[in-house]
């Protein structure tokens, strides 16, 4: 099970592992705007996320819902571009749904993962397959499926992180512009690297992916990002606007519509 110190430290090495996988999330980026950013702005809206986690009172900083909501409104307040924006959605919707608990084990983490799918889903006007809502989705579902057998924590991760990289691979054929370009979607990347940190954590390695790499990988991930940087052209506007609306008993629905 985790408490609301095992989810930060789950968080942390998802973010550790993120760092290592910025550039090449980055260099993916081809939809909806080819402007190279997801992986930073899924690195800063995590890194959000987790300095107000951590800023919880150390009794608070044991209860998971506590420490999953501090998660949501940090992720939320730094959240980076439409991949960050979506990130900050799917920790809200796990924080609703894992509020009460003070820990959570293979069940409740697939209950907040479905949860985080619902809201994600709806956070988006259009939602698009073939993105990160889809790998959250199957990720959601392989939960689900695991869990449905055991309420160990471990393999429900582990069966998360498997559904998200399959789902992953299978984005070039839900999107066009993927499959042209020959690459996946970069926000589902990002997932899959968030995933990835949990598995790690669970079986206590957090370690950079690069720690003991060779010289040949090394140079290969440097061709990939070489591969593709001619992908990315200019974009006639350059700024993505988002706006945030404060308030109490809002009708989301018709402030959308407005």
């Amino acid at each position: 099970v985790w408490d609301g110190e095992t989810l930060v430290g789950a968080m942390s090495a998802a973010m550790a592992v993120l760092e290592t996988e910025k550039a090449t999330i980055n260099a993916l980026n081809v939809f909806p705007v080819p402007d190279g950013d997801t992986g930073t702005n899924m690195a800063l809206t995590l890194q959000s996320a987790l300095e107000e986690a951590t800023s919880l009172a150390p009794d608070e900083a044991l209860h998971a819902g506590q420490v999953a909501n501090r998660l949501a409104r940090g992720s939320l307040m730094g959240a980076r571009g439409n991949s960050g924006v979506i990130l900050s959605q799917i920790f809200r919707g796990f924080a609703s749904a894992i509020a009460s608990a003070d820990r959570i084990d293979g069940r409740q983490l697939a209950g907040g993962l479905a949860g985080a799918t619902q809201l994600a889903y709806k956070a988006v006007m259009e939602p698009v397959e073939g993105t990160m809502l889809t790998v959250i989705r199957v990720a959601a579902e392989r939960a689900a499926s695991a869990a449905e057998e055991t309420s160990d924590l471990a393999s429900v991760v582990s069966a998360a992180h498997a559904g998200a990289r399959e789902a992953l691979a299978e984005t070039p054929k839900l999107l066009e512009i993927l499959r042209q370009a020959g690459v996946v979607d970069a926000g589902g990347k990002g997932l899959v690297t968030i995933f990835e940190g949990w598995e790690r954590f669970v079986r206590g390695d957090i370690l950079d992916r690069f720690a003991h790499a060779s010289p040949d990988a090394l140079v290969g991930e440097m061709a990939f990002l070489d591969r593709i940087d001619d992908l990315h052209g200019t974009d006639t506007f350059g700024y993505c606007t988002n706006f945030m609306i404060f308030g109490d008993r809002m009708d989301v629905e018709r402030i959308r519509a407005d």
